[in-house]
């Protein structure tokens, strides 16, 4: 483990909602026609994928059995990936959210 490695949640879930809005979004803007459900579903299973994955290495960090007494600020690594399973949960929910959207609005609709 490294001096990052508490921080997945947060860093993995920001990385997925990124290349979930980003790529969605400018896809769209760029050629609406392309913008297919498909598509648009792809992006968002990656961006969901990354999110999970920072969601899930937070949450084992955060249920790892360090003594206190054994790594310097080990409390406060374990309160970070903590937050980070809530983060990722947050980022998570909105990549669904604008998945959910790109497949509900019309590809051209404006």
């Amino acid at each position: 483990m490294n001096r990052c490695t508490p921080w997945a949640g947060w860093i993995g879930g920001l990385l997925g909602w990124v290349l979930s809005d980003q790529a969605g979004s400018d896809l769209a803007q760029w050629n609406c026609a392309n913008a297919a459900p498909p598509l648009m579903l792809a992006i968002g299973v990656g961006g969901a994928v990354l999110a999970i994955a920072g969601g899930l290495l937070s949450f084992r960090l955060s249920r790892a059995n360090w003594g206190a007494l054994d790594k310097p600020n080990s409390e406060t690594r374990r309160f970070i990936a903590a937050t980070g399973v809530l983060a990722a949960g947050i980022f998570l929910l909105a990549i669904l959210f604008q998945t959910i959207s790109s497949l509900i609005i019309p590809q051209c609709h404006a």
